[in-house]
């Protein structure tokens, strides 16, 4: 359960910043909106599991093998 939030609250912060970089810089561009969705997004993806990943790591009490 901790792990979930963690990894929702990491990609959901990185889609919040691509909306405003999009907000800012791109306004009604197709190709900015598709550009910021595919960096923030990845990137996003990629944190929310990296943080899921610790935070699992983290309440299961995991040791360094």
């Amino acid at each position: 359960m901790v792990a979930g939030a963690a990894g929702v609250l990491a990609c959901a912060a990185l889609f919040f910043l691509g909306a405003l970089v999009y907000q800012r810089l791109g306004g009604d561009s197709l190709l900015a909106l598709l550009g910021v969705g595919l960096v923030f997004g990845g990137s996003g993806l990629y944190a929310g599991w990296l943080a899921g990943t610790m935070a699992f790591s983290a309440v299961r009490g995991d040791e360094a093998a």
